[in-house]
């Protein structure tokens, strides 16, 4: 593998182990009783009115892990490739 092969490698391999540390907490929290992770929650403490772009990414944020890690990690891969596909061999 090459210097740059090993960088993205190491990517992908540092954002699921923050992911996965991120998703344990919150968990965690969550199993406590604690809503501090709920959208709902969020949105009210924000305010749609006050800042509606910021209550709108609760669900994002804190929606569904496996849905966000899949697109995420897919995110990643494609623009590993589209940069693969623009260095020059």
């Amino acid at each position: 593998m090459t210097a740059q092969g090993d960088a993205w490698g190491l990517l992908i391999h540092n954002f699921t182990i923050g992911f996965c540390v991120e998703e344990q907490a919150v968990v965690q929290v969550t199993a406590s009783g604690d809503d501090s992770y709920s959208p709902a929650r969020r949105a009210g403490l924000i305010g749609p009115e006050t800042a509606p772009l910021a209550a709108e990414a609760g669900p994002v944020l804190f929606g569904a892990p496996d849905t966000r890690f899949t697109e995420l990690v897919g995110l990643l891969l494609e623009t590993i490739a589209g940069l693969v596909a623009r260095t020059p061999r």
